[in-house]
């Protein structure tokens, strides 16, 4: 039984658009034996070569070809779907990917909104890393992607609109000898007991590591999955952790004083917020009612707003 994926069609037919697994593996921001890996089986699954290999690149095969111009079908027909199951409810479905920390911020006052005055969506948010974000929108398994780096984004096949700029600042609690302070160096800020999410400064791909690693590693003491743990544990001890200043709008620890956003200021820890679509599958109506409502709370809660 041939079990295909659809990040297997998706990576075939960018391997075959760019002509290279290198280039397409770059240009989507994963790794080349992610592309290679995933075009490898699909071929053992179909028992058919796909692409041929030579040492100035690749090329489709007439199977590879077919394999790829029904691809671009098949994702069009998903994003059909969807909006054949919304139109049945008069509800427009609307599929988000998003980073953690603006789960809990932003988009959880977008939520709020869309309840309060009763707006026609029917949303299911899930979160992950930029990586997965960007390849989620680029095979339409996500209608929008909700992001921030360190640089404003530049991807083929998407729009990206920025929203706001903000920066990374140290978490500090009341038993910290920071928590007086007004703000922070690089150097005293790495010499504290961090806690870190999940793969933070591990991968070299994640934006926490490539910006603090200029200045140096922070002394890790403690991971966790789960962002409120964070909070929690560094509200009660002298543990810290770089969180985004959008952070601490409507955060109860920040608003009881149990914890103390410190400013960084001898480093650039500038982050760029924005979101994404493809420039295949869109739902242009759910989407931009939901972009609208995102942008009236960017507003109105006072985020820095990008040139």
């Amino acid at each position: 039984m041939v079990v295909m994926k659809l990040e297997q069609l998706y990576y075939l037919t960018e391997a075959i658009k760019f002509g290279s697994i290198s280039i397409a593996a770059r240009e989507n921001y994963v790794p080349q034996s992610t592309v290679s890996t995933s075009i490898t089986r699909l071929e053992k699954e179909l028992e058919t070569s796909l692409l041929k290999r030579t040492n100035k690149g690749i090329s489709a095969t007439e199977a590879g070809q077919e394999i790829a111009e029904k691809s671009k079908q098949i994702f069009s027909l998903l994003d059909e779907i969807r909006s054949s199951a919304c139109n049945a409810e008069n509800r427009f479905a609307l599929n988000i990917v998003a980073m953690p920390s603006l789960i809990d911020t932003v988009l959880a006052d977008v939520f709020i909104e869309i309840e309060k005055n009763n707006h026609p969506l029917m949303v299911n948010v899930v979160t992950d890393e930029p990586n997965v974000i960007l390849q989620n929108v680029q095979l339409g398994l996500s209608d929008l992607g909700i992001v921030f780096d360190n640089q404003p984004f530049h991807y083929p096949d998407l729009t990206y609109k920025p929203l706001f700029i903000d920066s990374y600042c140290l978490f500090v609690g009341k038993n910290s000898p920071y928590y007086q302070r007004d703000s922070i160096s690089i150097n005293e800020a790495l010499t504290c007991h961090h806690i870190t999410y999940k793969t933070e400064y591990e991968r070299e791909t994640n934006l926490l590591t490539r910006m603090i690693s200029p200045y140096g590693k922070p002394d890790i003491a403690l991971r966790v999955d789960n962002t409120e743990s964070i909070r929690r544990i560094i509200a009660k001890s002298q543990y810290v952790a770089f969180f985004p200043h959008f952070t601490t709008y409507h955060d109860a620890y920040i608003e009881s004083g149990k914890i103390k956003a410190l400013p960084v200021h001898d480093a650039d820890l500038r982050l760029y917020i924005g979101y994404i679509e493809s420039r295949n599958f869109r739902d242009l109506q759910g989407n931009q009612i939901f972009l609208k409502l995102l942008q009236k709370i960017v507003q109105e809660n006072n985020y820095q707003q990008s040139e």
